[in-house]
């Protein structure tokens, strides 16, 4: 979970892609392509998203500011590779192997 002081805080202008579950791939997956968080929550029919850092580890973030689910008992479908399913760093980051091929290592 995240600490305090570890948080991210969203702008509004901030780009996620939003996540939903899929019963089809029985995992979370974006369909959508990317968005601003004001975007999504002036729609405020999305529960999670995913931030994507500049090394290509995903964050999984849940817009209404309340817990966010475990990493380590999620599936997630990446945003670019469909077909992909993120493997957790922690309990709350991800990374694509499929992205980075190194990455996919840890």
């Amino acid at each position: 979970m995240l600490k305090k002081k570890d948080e991210i805080q969203l702008m509004d202008t901030t780009k996620v892609f939003p996540i939903y579950w899929s019963e089809a791939t029985d995992a979370y997956r974006n369909v959508f392509g990317e968005r601003t968080v004001g975007n999504l929550r002036d729609a405020g029919d999305y529960e999670f998203c995913l931030l994507e850092s500049p090394n290509d580890v995903f964050t999984i973030l849940r817009l209404d500011g309340k817990k966010v689910p475990n990493a380590l008992h999620t599936k997630v479908r990446c945003p670019y590779h469909d077909g992909e399913l993120l493997k957790a760093l922690d309990d709350h980051r991800y990374v694509c192997k499929e992205c980075d091929p190194r990455l996919g290592l840890l």
